[in-house]
C-alpha cells in the first residue's frame, strides 16, 4: 500500500479574477481522488461562476483516469445530452466544459466550491516517485452575465508515492523495545 503525498504547486498569471486549484480529496488504495476547485471569486460585486472550459492535464505513463463527474454548483446538468463535449479527449489530458441553464440557481455557490471530482488510478506510480496533476489551458470563465474572466491564480499538484513501514519492521521494533525494558527491569528491580 502507498501513502500519497500531495504538494500543490503555485503558478500565477497577470489577469484578474478568481482561483483554481485542484485538491486531493482522498487515497483509497490505489485510487486518487482530486477536485478541481474554485475560490475568490469577487463577492463584493455578487460575482458567481456560469460556465468553465479548462483542460486538466496529468502525467498518463503512472495516472489512468478512471471517472470524473460534475459538482451541481452550476446547477444540474444531463451530460448525456451532451455526447463528446467532455472527457479524455487526447492520452493524458481531460477536457471539462459546463454552462449553467439560465434557471439555474447560482446563489447556492460559497466562496470557494468543488467544480469536478476525478478519480485516478495510480498502481503504476512506483513508490518514492512523483507525479503530477495540471490545470492546463484555461479558455474560458463565465460570470453569471455571461462576461468572460480570467483566474487570477492557479494551483497544480505534485503527488508522490511514499511507502508505508512494514507491519514486521514496526513489530520488531516494539519488540526490541519491550527486551530492553525487560533487561534495564531485571538489572535494576523496582523495589
Amino acid at each position: 500500500m502507498k501513502t500519497i503525498l500531495a504538494l500543490m504547486l503555485l503558478f500565477c498569471s497577470q489577469a484578474q479574477g478568481a482561483m483554481l486549484w485542484l485538491q486531493q480529496t482522498a487515497v483509497d488504495g490505489d485510487q486518487l481522488s482530486v477536485d478541481l476547485m474554485i475560490g475568490e471569486l469577487n463577492d463584493a460585486a455578487g460575482q458567481r461562476l456560469s460556465g468553465f472550459d479548462l483542460d486538466v492535464a496529468f502525467d498518463s505513463s503512472v495516472l489512468s483516469l478512471l471517472s470524473f463527474s460534475y459538482t451541481s454548483m452550476l446547477g444540474e446538468v444531463n451530460i448525456d445530452a451532451l455526447p463528446g463535449l467532455d472527457g479524455e479527449n487526447q492520452p493524458g489530458v481531460l477536457s471539462l466544459s459546463l454552462v449553467s441553464l439560465f434557471w439555474a440557481d447560482l446563489s447556492v455557490q460559497t466562496r470557494s466550491f468543488a467544480l469536478a471530482s476525478l478519480v485516478f488510478d495510480i498502481s503504476a506510480l512506483p513508490t518514492a516517485s512523483s507525479t503530477w496533476l495540471n490545470i492546463g489551458s484555461v479558455r474560458e470563465l463565465l460570470d453569471q452575465d455571461s462576461q468572460l474572466f480570467q483566474p487570477e491564480t492557479v494551483t497544480n499538484l505534485a503527488v508522490t508515492a511514499v511507502s508505508e513501514p512494514a507491519s514486521t519492521v514496526l513489530f520488531m521494533l516494539a519488540s526490541a523495545f519491550l527486551l530492553v525494558r525487560l533487561r534495564q527491569s531485571c538489572i535494576h528491580p523496582v523495589k
